[in-house]
């Protein structure tokens, strides 16, 4: 639809790890024939990362780019919990070193989809869509300090940020509160037989008071 719409330049998309039984022969026609460049994983293997990172570079150019990831494209032994697991897919570090390789682009927006955490009581596929994620928002705060650079921007602060610090303190503040917590006695429990005191640091003596209660006091006799 992205496509159909212009939305999306396919002469600029790629698609990696393409793999798995289909429907039908024209399950991918349509990207194909829009002009998607499409590495099919059995392509993957002889390319690398480092080569399938070349071509993105290369298609990309210095233009915006969008960059999604869809957990389907994982082998199910790094993420099960998906609706359409398809064996014989990316590892997670050959994933993780591609998106690492492309650092430089103009990162404008990023996804993770297709996952399914109810499909995966491990937890696991949760964890590597997490860590994903992350990777992608790393490449995003990198392209936007250098837009920010490149607009002269560079040591504006960022308002919403400077508006969420919370005031800090005066000096004066804190030392009255210092000085409010010295005087402030402390409040001693002492065993069950007993009653709690104040003061610092003892306890009412006398016939079933005694020690502070720390764990060693002795209630025979």
């Amino acid at each position: 639809i992205a496509i159909e719409e212009g939305l999306v330049d396919p002469a600029r998309s790629l698609q990696v790890g393409l793999r798995g039984s289909q429907y039908g022969a024209a399950t991918n026609a349509f990207a194909a024939d829009a002009g998607v460049r499409q590495i099919y994983q059995h392509e993957f293997e002889d390319l690398g990362p480092d080569g399938t990172v070349a071509e993105i570079r290369a298609l990309a150019g210095d233009g915006p780019v969008y960059i999604t990831i869809d957990v389907d494209g994982l082998d199910p032994t790094a993420c099960p919990g998906t609706g359409d697991p398809e064996p014989g897919g990316l590892t997670v570090r050959e994933l993780q070193r591609m998106l690492r390789g492309l650092r430089g682009l103009d990162v404008v927006g990023a996804d993770v989809c297709e996952v399914a955490p109810a499909l995966d009581p491990s937890g696991g596929t949760a964890l590597v869509a997490a860590n994903l994620a992350f990777e992608q928002l790393c490449l995003l705060a990198e392209s936007v300090a250098r837009r920010r650079r490149a607009d002269g921007r560079d040591d504006e602060a960022v308002p919403h940020l400077a508006r969420a610090r919370p005031p800090r303190p005066s000096a004066g503040r804190v030392r009255r509160r210092l000085r409010a917590r010295r005087r402030r006695p402390w409040r001693v429990r002492v065993p069950a037989r007993g009653r709690a005191t104040r003061g610092r640091g003892r306890a009412a003596g006398g016939p079933g008071g005694g020690a502070l209660d720390d764990g060693r006091h002795d209630d025979r006799g």
